[in-house]
């Protein structure tokens, strides 16, 4: 206490309570009351101290590296610039955070793991451009031909009196150039009459039920609200690698199988030429020559596989 006595003399007309702030610094003091007497305790006064923030930024600088090649996984933004010459400055920043975290959740952590999944989202969100599925239709014979029996069960669902006829006639008629009603018809659901399930984030993730799932699994309420699929950049990240992970699509990316994987994703295969392409050129700057994964990739890359 000798050196805080020493300041008394200084506080003069603040003395009352500068007294009782001696009082308060002396009951901190006991360090000499338990040292060697309390179990556990040791006997020096040294402490040691982890800075919080100095250690986050420690394991955030560690290279993501592949366990097979040790090629650098680390998602950045300059590296999404690189694949997706569409994609904006704030969604290659955006997505860069939100992918890296994702990646080690869901163990897509190979070379083949990201290339395959990001040559899928270069299709499903458009290079990531787009987050939600495009319903603006001009031609209303296409639309029927596209979606005969969704927009008839979603027509019979908002009026379950129309016939037929007049189900395909309201469909080519109101339902073109109309993306707003035309996702409430095919991808709405009476409990949530003002939403529509349409495919939505970085894989489009589609329908109630999926919806509905991911809820459950990742507390995001994005039920009541699905638009946190397509404007909520973490949001969209983990539900595409959830997705993945819940239909065990690193297997299929393992045996470097595009065919598969975009089964699992599109089961009509659509764009299955561009999936493979976009995978490819992923590949190509990710994994940059590094053995033995560029060995395998081309090794498995057969038609046999899909390619």
């Amino acid at each position: 206490m000798a050196r805080w006595e020493a300041i008394t003399p200084l506080m003069r007309n603040a003395r009352v309570n500068w007294e009782c702030e001696l009082e308060r610094v002396g009951k901190l003091q006991w360090w000499d009351q338990v040292k060697g007497k309390v179990e556990g305790f040791p006997d020096s006064p040294v402490a040691h101290h982890i800075h919080p923030v100095a250690l986050v930024g420690n394991f955030q600088s560690t290279p993501f590296l592949c366990p097979h090649c040790g090629s650098d996984m680390t998602i950045s933004a300059g590296f999404l610039k690189k694949i997706f010459p569409g994609i904006s400055d704030e969604n290659a920043a955006g997505y860069a955070v939100a992918l890296n975290p994702v990646f080690v959740k869901y163990k897509i952590n190979t070379c083949n793991r990201i290339s395959h999944f990001l040559g899928q989202c270069d299709v499903e969100c458009a290079g990531f451009t787009a987050f939600k599925e495009d319903l603006f239709y001009k031609d209303g014979d296409k639309l029927w031909g596209t979606y005969p029996s969704p927009l008839k069960n979603g027509l019979n669902r908002l009026h379950p009196d129309w016939t037929d006829a007049q189900i395909e006639s309201y469909a080519k008629a109101h339902l073109i150039r109309n993306d707003p009603e035309l996702g409430i018809v095919l991808f709405g659901d009476s409990a949530y009459p003002n939403c529509d399930y349409r495919g939505r984030g970085l894989i489009h993730l589609t329908w109630l039920e999926n919806y509905r799932r991911y809820k459950e699994y990742s507390g995001v309420d994005v039920v009541t609200d699905p638009l946190r699929l397509e404007y909520d950049k973490a949001v969209a990240a983990d539900s595409a690698g959830w997705f993945w992970s819940m239909h065990s699509i690193n297997q299929h990316a393992d045996a470097n199988n595009p065919k598969k994987v975009t089964t699992m994703i599109n089961p009509g295969l659509k764009k299955l030429i561009e999936r493979k392409a976009a995978s490819q050129r992923v590949f190509s700057k990710l994994n940059n020559g590094c053995e033995p994964c560029r060995a395998q990739w081309e090794a498995t890359a057969t038609g046999a596989n899909g390619w």
